[in-house]
């Protein structure tokens, strides 16, 4: 079906055709090709809206390093993008997964106390020496648990 909406200059029909049938007529490279042929505007939302809702990262997610996605996006500066496949990630535990998300919630007290109490793989010291910097009052109270943990882990 899209083959012929291709053929016969149909970019719009051929886009939505792959965006609703997907399971069976996705071909990222073909829609590329295609999607920058569609007339109507508001299939490139669609598009866009497709590619959030599809969430190309958790599909991935079994075959991708955790370590080395948080370290490319880390790089472009766009670590809040992934947060629903950090999220989707966290309880393998991974380092990086869970700094990437700690900093992120640096913001949200509540769910980094959850985080730090749920997975242990971090940099502690680090996360309390960056909470140092942040004006809240409670993130004072979390930065001397972490602290705490710390020191009771190096006693260990």
């Amino acid at each position: 079906m899209v083959f012929l909406y291709e053929n016969y200059g149909e970019f719009d029909n051929g886009s939505l055709a792959m965006m609703n049938h997907a399971l069976n007529a996705w071909e990222h490279s073909r829609f590329k090709d295609i999607i920058v042929k569609v007339n109507n505007v508001e299939i490139y939302y669609k598009a866009l809206k497709f590619y959030m809702d599809e969430r190309l990262l958790v599909s991935l997610t079994p075959r991708i390093y955790h370590t080395r996605v948080v370290q490319m996006f880390h790089k472009a500066d766009n670590l809040p993008l992934i947060k629903s496949y950090l999220i989707s990630v966290q309880g393998t535990n991974n380092e990086a997964v869970n700094e990437a998300y700690n900093d992120i919630l640096i913001e949200d007290d509540k769910s980094l106390r959850d985080s730090f109490d749920n997975f242990d793989k971090f940099d502690n010291i680090g996360l309390a020496k960056r909470l140092e910097n942040t004006s809240f009052l409670s993130f004072g109270a979390l930065q001397l648990i972490y602290i705490k943990k710390t020191s009771s882990e190096l006693t260990r």
